[in-house]
């Protein structure tokens, strides 16, 4: 059983790109400690975490803003650009329980959770 509820979770081919709540943290964490963005290779489950930076959920599209790049995502699809290219990768919006057992794994071996 996963400690952490996945709040969102795009995917693609190549790449899934999600944002986790760690459900073993004191309620008094820091929210960086609690809520992390993170993209994972699916060729090797490499996982790179997203930097946080902001965020703009006024109107959809809704927009995260990383270090490492840029999510615009809708209740359909995703967009991220990564900082260091202005390639487009295109996600499609995925439910939580569609995230494969060996993936959940890797995040909690990933966090020591």
């Amino acid at each position: 059983m996963p400690t952490f509820d996945l709040l969102y979770l795009f995917e693609n081919q190549e790449i899934y790109i999600l944002e986790i709540k760690r459900s073993d943290m004191p309620s008094d964490a820091i929210k960086s400690d609690i809520y992390k963005w993170m993209l994972i290779d699916k060729n090797n489950l490499k996982i790179i975490p997203l930097e946080f930076l902001s965020m703009s959920a006024a109107n959809l599209p809704e927009e995260r803003f990383f270090r490492q790049g840029y999510l615009s995502f809708d209740s359909d699809q995703a967009v991220f650009i990564r900082e260091s290219s202005s390639l487009q990768n295109i996600l499609r919006h995925k439910y939580p329980e569609q995230l494969p057992e060996p993936v959940v794994a890797c995040i909690q071996k990933q966090f020591s959770i």
